[in-house]
């Protein structure tokens, strides 16, 4: 996904960016190809890692899929299917073993990045809950929220990341439905995140945990915290 002749126009410290960015490139796209392991006949005209390639890109630039198969296609030289081809191949896969792939291989990730003493002290973590739009009809993945850009359904999902000296490492996600109680969601990302071997020095919390279940469970666990409060009655100032 790189243009042939980048590093012709480019010099000294701009070229070493750039091949680490490509390094990085390389081991992700390593990664997903070993862990998620899509679905393809062996007379199919695009590769894997031509699907890999959309995923990525999709994930730096939240667009859609047309759209970022046409970037691939006229930007980058790629020889990518249509919006329709590349979201078909994804259908095959189930969600489990999305989900699961994933993990999978961002704990590689994780486990190289503790090899190198990454997390060898406790680190300053934040804990998130993430809303993607959605336009399609309710299903039981989705929840309702407030109207936000046409629609008030979404995909959403809960995350814990390190954000140590200005640098931001994914721990773990998980996504979230309607049944799901934010203490109980808060505690498995507490949990896994000392699972992999990561200690919590601070967390920091969006207001989204702001309720008595979150801040007694912070309590109980002995968990250092910082949280925005939510004004209500309640709440002098």
């Amino acid at each position: 996904m790189f243009y042939n002749d980048l590093f012709n126009r480019v010099s000294g410290k701009r070229i070493r960016e750039f091949s680490v960015c490509k390094e990085a490139y390389r081991l992700t796209v390593d990664l997903l190809d070993k862990h998620v392991k899509l679905h393809s006949s062996l007379n199919s005209h695009y590769s894997q890692y031509v699907i890999y390639d959309g995923l990525l890109y999709l994930s730096m630039k939240n667009g859609y899929a047309q759209s970022a198969m046409d970037d691939l296609r006229y930007l980058y030289g790629v020889d990518a299917p249509s919006g329709t081809e590349f979201l078909y191949r994804l259908k095959k896969l189930k969600l489990d073993e999305v989900l699961r792939g994933f993990t999978e291989a961002n704990d590689e990730l994780l486990s190289s990045a503790a090899r190198m003493g990454a997390f060898s002290k406790p680190m300053v973590c934040a804990a998130d809950y993430t809303k993607v739009a959605y336009y399609g009809a309710f299903n039981p993945r989705v929840v309702r929220s407030k109207h936000k850009d046409g629609t008030t359904l979404f995909y959403e999902y809960a995350s814990i990341s390190v954000v140590e000296n200005g640098r931001r490492v994914c721990v773990y996600s998980r996504p979230i439905t309607l049944l799901d109680i934010k203490s109980d969601v808060l505690r498995e990302l507490i949990e896994e995140t000392k699972r992999r071997g990561i200690n919590i020095k601070t967390l920091l919390l969006d207001r989204a945990f702001f309720t008595v279940g979150c801040i007694n469970l912070l309590k109980e666990l002995g968990t250092q915290f910082i949280m925005p409060c939510v004004c209500n009655k309640r709440i002098k100032e």
